[in-house]
């Protein structure tokens, strides 16, 4: 399950698997606030061609993605047998419209890819992202992280 589930996400997420993604022509009139999109975002679910998956912090699932304003991204995993966030991919991201073009230039597995998800949503608390893989509709859904000073 952990490898399903990350593998997919990876791919929607930029990740490790090419994934191609399609979209309405109406989608690239989307406008999407990228400052919006800065800071960290936790995978909570993800749904695979129709069956929903649920992931938790500590779960062998777990996702964490990061975009900062100059363009680049990373992402983490959860390595259980650490016990902690494991550095998973970087790279660098566009965005045009509502589609979110990642570059992968360094993943752990050096299976460096392009991708391009469609945005759906992107508020201040929630992330969700969609397209095909393999024929199956994906979608993904992040929550915003927040740091609280100590």
């Amino acid at each position: 399950m952990k490898k399903n589930i990350l593998t997919i996400a990876g791919m929607a997420l930029m990740l490790m698997t090419a994934l191609t993604f399609t979209a309405c022509n109406d989608d690239d009139d989307v406008k999407i606030d990228q400052e919006m999109l800065y800071g960290y975002w936790d995978l909570k679910t993800a749904e695979i061609g129709g069956k929903q998956y649920n992931v938790s912090q500590y779960s062998d699932e777990f996702m964490r993605v990061a975009y900062n304003d100059k363009g680049e991204y990373a992402t983490w995993e959860w390595d259980e047998d650490a016990n902690n966030l494991e550095m998973d991919s970087y790279g660098t991201y566009k965005l045009k419209g509502n589609k979110l073009t990642m570059v992968e230039t360094w993943d752990i597995d050096d299976d460096v890819e392009t991708t391009t998800v469609t945005i759906n949503t992107l508020n201040g608390e929630q992330l969700i992202i969609s397209g095909k893989s393999d024929g199956k509709k994906v979608k993904f859904t992040f929550n915003r992280v927040v740091f609280e000073p100590k």
